[in-house]
């Protein structure tokens, strides 16, 4: 059996252990600050003697650390050293316990049952069975950052089975056997969890909730914490500070210049778009039947439909963009296309693009 270090320190990065077992990739040891994947949370990365490790997961009463490759170097016995992915494992811890913070607040605030978590990389996701407004979602937002600025204790009870299942928790317990962990957010939450955690919710620094989607049944909200949610705060006062000086406004007045702004600019691609038809069947119009290549500054195929209407055939359109309309036979599409031509059409109609010269498609066409 695996001697469990993260539970006595939670904070440890390095340990020395001693190899026993390997098979393959899968390296057992005597003793890790390794935790395994479990909870939502990903299994712990790092190095044991310079070695990769990709993951972490429980097997039984071991640990196992997965690594890169096998590796010839490692065999039972040699004692080694442990060294965590410190930020990574770091991150996690934050989400964990915002996550409990969150999830004891919505059971006691509105007595919402959490079904199913994720850890991500950017924000976490909590899921329930119930529908919740975007207001109280909201008001658990803020009451969470209240709890976070009360720097409450957080640590981990160990007792037997008969003990937890008396504290009536908001979770049931889903280990085996007589011990059971508990989870504790002082004054705000007890529930069985076998997890890593921070010390004190000082540490998650801040929570917000970023949005809400119903999925297979269930309400899945989204909420960002830690040094993401900093990152993303901070990126969002420069965003707000750039639209307010491009839209001339004051923040709290953007939502209603960027929905006079968005109408105008809807307005202006009306028109734009009336114009550039125009200009196509005007430069159209210009066009002699007889002539086999074109250049236009307008899109090859707004100036090809008013051609068609005047039963003009065998003529050769590229745009700016090198894209083209070709009006002909197959057969003449057919000599464009051994030339190097890209594209396809039928009816007399073909688009692609084309890189070939005015020169290289005459000769094609003759």
């Amino acid at each position: 059996m695996t001697d469990k270090l993260y539970y006595s320190d939670q904070y440890a990065r390095e340990c020395e252990a001693v190899v026993t077992k390997v098979d393959g990739t899968k390296l057992f040891l005597d003793r890790t600050i390794f935790y395994p994947e479990g909870g939502g949370a990903p299994g712990d990365t790092g190095y044991f003697d310079g070695i990769r490790i990709v993951d972490t997961k429980k097997d039984s009463d071991d640990v196992v650390h997965i690594l890169e490759k096998p590796a010839d170097a490692i065999s039972v016995g040699k004692r080694g050293s442990l060294s965590l992915d410190w930020e990574r494992r770091y991150h996690y811890m934050v989400m964990h316990t915002a996550q409990h913070l969150i999830s004891a607040l919505l059971f006691s605030t509105l007595g919402v049952h959490t079904v199913a978590i994720h850890l991500g990389e950017k924000y976490l996701t909590i899921e329930s069975l119930e529908d919740i407004e975007e207001d109280k979602l909201f008001d658990i937002m803020d009451e969470a950052n209240e709890k976070v600025l009360s720097s409450l204790s957080v640590y981990r009870m160990e007792m037997d089975r008969s003990s937890a299942l008396s504290m009536h928790m908001r979770r049931s317990i889903k280990v085996e056997g007589d011990d059971v962990m508990v989870a504790v957010i002082s004054g705000v939450d007890e529930v069985p969890c076998g997890g890593v955690h921070v010390k004190s919710t000082n540490e998650i620094g801040h929570v917000t909730y970023i949005g809400k989607e119903h999925i297979r049944g269930h309400l899945r909200t989204y909420w960002r914490v830690g040094d993401e949610d900093r990152k993303a705060l901070r990126t969002g006062e420069k965003v707000l500070s750039l639209l307010s000086k491009a839209l001339s406004s004051t923040v709290e007045g953007l939502p209603d210049a960027l929905d006079k702004k968005l109408a105008r600019l809807s307005l202006l691609e009306g028109e734009v778009k009336a114009l550039g038809e125009k200009g196509a069947f005007l430069e159209a119009s210009l066009i002699k039947e007889g002539e086999v290549f074109h250049r236009t500054t307008f899109p090859s195929d707004k100036v090809a439909s008013s051609l068609i209407d005047r039963g003009i055939s065998g003529i050769f359109l590229l745009d700016d963009d090198s894209s083209f309309t070709f009006l002909g036979s197959g057969e003449e599409f057919s000599k464009l296309k051994a030339k190097g031509v890209k594209g396809g059409g039928r009816n007399g109609v073909y688009r692609g693009k084309c890189t070939l010269s005015e020169e290289e498609v005459k000769e094609a066409l003759s």
